[in-house]
This record gives structure tokens, C-alpha cells and sequence, in this order.
């Protein structure tokens, strides 16, 4: 498991916690226990390049328990939660990196109008980046630039949960979605039409009749 890191390392911070060793090992051993329970829900997507992979992979990942442990990886693990407040425990798992893998698993698993998965998610899945391509694509697909803004958003928050301060690259790429340029990608100009019209007349000896043409 990714987010475990130097679990032995518990047993010496028997003082830290002002718990007995035995009362640390038996909330190690239920807190271990609740992880297991959840580590089909945090597994990188990365290398992952057929649609039909990717379709199993975004059933599991956006099924109701794992999107509960993404968001809010402590509503679930109940007997990590003292990890939250301790920094020497809190090494133990990451959540930050948890909430930004399911905050990028929603992009990755995102499709346009058309039930295609959005062109920035094969960008998070494998090493063809092709960036200005696939933006400029996204923008074309509303439901896909509402994917990337909305991550772009969940950025922001995580980093700012983690005391950060700099969301600048963030920001900008939301600007970019909200400009005229990317939302004219999406509903390009119709072209203008000519009409004209051409009127002939011709006159006999008893009528005249009057021709009107109109060509586009």
C-alpha cells in the first residue's frame, strides 16, 4: 500500500500518544485493517491506454466507496483519525495524496456529449502528452471543459487545506476555459450568408410578367 509508510515505526511512539504499547497496537492493527478494506480505491490510473481498461478501472474508482474515501479518506478510516492530529503518525498515510488521485480520477474518467472519454484524460493516463492539442480539444466538448475546470478547482482546495498559497497555474487554466477564445472553440461562428436577388421583366405586346430569382 502506497500510503503506508514505515508502519513499524509505531512502535516507538508509545510516548508521543501517551497510550500504552498494547492500546498502539491494537488501533495500528484496526487502522491497518480499515486501509486494507480500502486499497482497490487507490490505485493509480497511470499506464492505463484502452478504453476498455479504463472503462473497468472508472467503475470501480467512481462506485460510492471509493469516491467516499477520495474525498474524505478519514470519514472512512475511523481508527486512523488520531494519525490527524500526531505528525509523526500523520507520515503514515497521505491524504492529500489520496484526495488529489480522486480529484483526478473524475477528469480521467470524464466523457463528452458524444459518450467519448474527454481528450485530457489519455494526458493523465500515459506518457503521448500532446497538451495544446487536447486543451484546445476540450474546449470543443463542454462537459470536458467542465471536467478539467472543476479539477482545476479541487486543485486549488487541496493546496489550500495543505497551507499553500500559490494556485497561479490553477487559476490560469481556469481563465483559459472561460475565455472567449476556448468557448468560441466550442461554438465556432456560423458562416454568413449572401442573398441577392435578380429581377428580370419581360414585356410582350399585350402583358408583362416579372421574374424574381434569389440565389444564396
Amino acid at each position: 500500500m502506497r500510503f503506508i509508510k514505515q508502519v513499524l515505526a509505531l512502535a516507538s511512539l508509545t510516548s508521543v500518544l501517551a497510550l500504552n504499547q498494547e492500546e498502539i497496537i491494537q488501533r495500528l492493527e484496526k487502522c491497518i485493517d480499515e486501509i486494507n478494506n480500502y486499497s482497490s480505491c487507490n490505485i493509480s490510473f497511470r499506464g492505463i491506454e484502452s478504453d476498455s481498461q479504463l472503462d473497468s478501472y472508472c467503475a470501480r474508482m467512481t462506485s460510492s466507496k471509493c469516491r467516499e474515501f477520495t474525498k474524505d479518506p478519514y470519514s472512512v478510516l475511523q481508527n486512523c483519525y488520531l494519525i490527524k492530529d500526531n505528525t509523526d503518525l500523520r507520515d503514515l498515510i497521505n491524504i492529500n495524496s489520496i484526495k488529489t488521485l480522486g480529484a483526478e480520477v473524475k477528469e480521467v474518467c470524464a466523457k463528452d456529449e458524444r459518450g467519448e472519454y474527454c481528450p485530457l484524460s489519455i494526458t493523465h493516463r500515459t506518457s503521448v502528452s500532446q497538451y495544446d492539442i487536447r486543451l484546445r480539444e476540450t474546449c470543443k466538448r463542454p462537459s470536458c471543459a467542465a471536467a478539467d475546470r472543476q479539477l482545476q478547482n479541487d486543485y486549488i482546495r487541496i493546496r489550500r487545506e495543505q497551507g499553500y498559497g500559490y494556485f497561479r497555474d490553477y487559476q490560469s487554466r481556469i481563465d483559459y476555459l472561460d475565455s472567449a477564445e476556448c468557448k468560441n472553440l466550442a461554438n465556432p461562428p456560423k458562416p454568413t450568408t449572401t442573398r441577392r436577388t435578380t429581377t428580370t421583366t419581360t414585356t410582350t405586346r399585350r402583358r408583362t410578367t416579372t421574374t424574381t430569382t434569389t440565389t444564396t
